[in-house]
């Protein structure tokens, strides 16, 4: 709420209410109005910008820039290049300058597509492109199976276990595989499909990713748990779905598709959260209509991207049932869009990607329930929930369950002070 919300509602209750008329609610709503446009408005950003990290020099040109994965510590890994070059692989740790990978000699190419939390890092190297794990010093190559072409590793648990995909860029097919302690397991057995991919990995060894039994047949998300496949299936009324991340609580995020409304022959993805054999359509930010989750931490915070057109788009943070755009969560001076957000790690960090920077996001403590940016859940907050009580059109329904209620309440008292 700012001052202007203020002055349209104490307007609306004027134009639209009798003298004689008046309830409880509307005098609430007034009260509520007036002592707010005397605050002084704080509007307390729920993240504060504590890093940022430039696109390198390219002489004319910026570089471009994707920042992949953040771990406990704050490491950040990702990769950049130069136009018309390869990538090249980076970690950056909070405080220092980026630096580049040292890998092995001849490599010219390459991404860093995830860190653990005790700073192991696994992308691919090349050429040819196949899968690497830096350990300090030490560089694991992964090498290629006989039947492949390519191979990029894109996860990585705290025991060093990594997941990633084999193809044969000519022929096919493409298979998911584990690596660990030296041995690579291929995923096709297992799987049963003729294409899949092995996107995520949590520390219990469980991995996350999309198979495709034949090419006439639509991917689908599935959870592999020691050998054990089970398929997540689809959104309600969607035909395909990719998982991408895992926590250590088993919940699945990703994305599935969708027919786009009014739309007839397109479809529209929508990021979801998949959890005790439901799959939740997370939706979008408003007048959007993609989403893709890209990410979940220990706390089932969920962050991805929204779009309108695939291309582009906000980066989200979705929480307790709400998504929220992050450009609206972090001080409006910061003033740089934020168009991707593809890692937050336990201590609810978040990793976002703009144009040409990369940036951690970190929480400041205030809580969503700081309805009137006074940095204190308080009275103010209170009035707020009261004469909002029933409503679905308010920052007051802190659930997203569409009605300002009990839920609500408790909320708020939760959070108080």
């Amino acid at each position: 709420m700012n001052k202007m919300d203020c002055r349209c509602r104490l307007a609306q209750i004027a134009r639209s209410t009798p003298r004689e008329g008046l309830t409880p609610r509307h005098v609430l709503s007034g009260l509520l109005c007036a002592m707010m446009s005397t605050v002084l408005y704080a509007e307390c950003p729920r993240y504060e910008v504590t890093a940022v990290l430039e696109a390198p020099d390219c002489g004319f040109q910026a570089a471009r820039i994707l920042a992949w994965d953040i771990n406990v510590l704050g490491d950040v890994v990702g990769c950049f290049s130069c136009p018309g070059g390869n990538d090249v692989p980076f970690i950056w740790h909070l405080g220092s300058e980026l630096s580049v990978l040292d890998l092995l000699d001849g490599i010219t190419e390459g991404r860093a597509y995830a860190v653990n939390d005790v700073g192991q890092v696994t992308g691919f190297m090349g050429p040819p492109r196949r899968g690497f794990l830096l350990d300090g010093d030490d560089v694991f190559d992964f090498g290629l199976v006989p039947e492949s072409t390519r191979a990029e590793s894109l996860d990585i648990n705290n025991s060093g276990m990594a997941v990633g995909f084999w193809t044969h860029v000519v022929v096919g097919p493409t298979h998911g595989f584990i690596w660990q302690d030296g041995k690579t397991l291929s995923l096709a057995d297992s799987i049963g499909a003729d294409f899949s991919r092995a996107r995520g990995v949590n520390n219990f060894g469980q991995v996350v990713g999309w198979r495709q039994v034949t090419l006439a047949e639509e991917r689908i998300a599935f959870l592999w748990d020691d050998g054990v496949v089970t398929e997540l299936g689809v959104i309600p009324g969607g035909c395909s779905s990719e998982a991408f991340a895992i926590n250590d609580g088993g919940a699945v995020v990703g994305y599935s598709e969708l027919p786009a409304p009014g739309r007839p022959g397109e479809l529209d993805a929508h990021a979801f959260l998949w959890r005790d054999g439901e799959m939740v359509d997370l939706g979008t930010l408003p007048g959007l209509k993609t989403s893709m989750a890209h990410a979940i931490n220990s706390s089932d915070q969920v962050v991805g991207v929204t779009s309108s057109s695939g291309v582009g788009g906000s980066a989200f943070l979705w929480e307790g049932g709400c998504m929220f755009d992050l450009n609206d969560l972090v001080p409006p001076e910061f003033g740089r869009p934020l168009g991707l957000a593809l890692s937050l790690n336990d201590v609810g960090q978040i990793l976002v990607t703009g144009l040409d920077f990369a940036a951690v996001l970190s929480p400041t403590g205030v809580s969503l329930a700081d309805v009137d940016g006074d940095c204190v859940v308080g009275f103010g907050d209170l009035l707020a929930v009261i004469s909002d009580w029933g409503r679905s059109d308010t920052s007051t329904d802190f659930n997203c369950d569409m009605t300002v209620d009990f839920r609500d309440l408790l909320f708020l008292l939760a959070h108080w002070g």
